[in-house]
């Protein structure tokens, strides 16, 4: 082969790459940015007075009864035990017995490897 030839060749390759690297920089540019669109478009059209409330709480803050019996019904079958004012609640057909307005102060027990085993919520004065 010749000295032509070869060149010849190595252009047509390196073209190839140019080329499959402008089609993977189109189409990550264009993915890109039917996110972003798909992102705005999700954030307008939000309600912005829902927040959650099932968040792991700090051990000062307060949290009302009607927290609690969300507790109780998420941790169902998790095994946790949940107490409300030293009784055991752990089986969701008691809560009709706490007052949902009422706060009270979390404990979270853990073990030594830190595994959640209980969690303790008594009422605030």
């Amino acid at each position: 082969m010749g000295s032509t030839t070869i060149k010849m060749l190595y252009l047509s390759v390196a073209m190839i790459l140019f080329l499959s690297a402008l089609s993977v920089g189109y189409y990550l540019f264009t993915s890109t940015s039917k996110a972003l669109d798909q992102t705005y478009v999700t954030t307008q059209n939000m309600d912005r007075t829902q927040t959650t409330t099932l968040k792991e709480t700090s051990q000062s803050d307060p949290v009302l009864g009607s927290v609690v019996v969300q507790t109780i019904y998420q941790y169902e079958d998790s095994g946790i035990h949940i107490y409300v004012d030293g009784v055991d609640r752990s089986d969701p057909t008691g809560v009709g017995v706490i007052n949902l307005k009422a706060k009270f102060n979390v404990n979270l027990v853990r073990d030594t490897q830190g595994t959640l085993t209980s969690i303790r919520y008594t009422t605030t004065s």
